[in-house]
């Protein structure tokens, strides 16, 4: 992660606690976070490091509000700064030839790919006997990340449209 050659990392799960990566300045959240565990684990941006200085949560998931009542919970002073769209944020990423931009496309890509992977092979290969189990919670969780990216790029559902209404409420005044 810490050489010239790569500059992107993946870890599931393991920002919450005990991990400190201080090169750390984005973080895709793709799931619920609620209480200590919202402030655990977006606390890991806050590691410092010469040269670092924005940091950026693309969260796909949790309502700006819900975020910070978690986070004022610990920290009265808290507020947040520069909420925007995240599909807007992706965009303008992009125009301005961010490398930051990648970030959602190749997660999306990365979800899609694995899902239609593991959908295929169980569809067209016998299951083997005991993994009916280990089966179903893998295609539920993929599923589950799978139609998280899809509302994400696509943006359709009523809640969608509910989230896009209030971000544009909190710009505008």
């Amino acid at each position: 992660f810490a050489t010239e050659e790569f500059s992107i990392l993946l870890v599931a799960n393991k920002f919450q606690t005990g991990f400190d990566q201080p090169l750390l300045c984005a973080m895709y959240v793709d799931r619920k976070l609620g209480g200590v565990q919202a402030v655990q684990t977006l606390s890991r941006l806050n590691r410092a490091y010469p040269g670092k200085d924005t940091t950026y949560v693309v969260d796909f998931f949790n309502e700006p509000d819900a975020v910070l009542e978690a986070f004022q919970q610990y920290h009265i002073t808290a507020h947040l700064a520069d909420v925007a769209n995240a599909r807007a944020m992706a965009l303008q990423l992009a125009q301005s030839g961010s490398a930051m931009a990648w970030g959602a496309p190749v997660t999306s890509v990365v979800v899609l790919v694995t899902f239609g992977t593991v959908m295929g092979l169980v569809l067209l290969h016998a299951t083997p006997v005991g993994s009916e189990t280990v089966l179903n919670v893998l295609l539920g969780t993929l599923g589950a990340m799978a139609t998280n990216v899809v509302g994400y790029w696509v943006g359709s559902s009523a809640g969608s449209a509910r989230k896009d209404a209030r971000l544009a409420q909190r710009e505008g005044g």
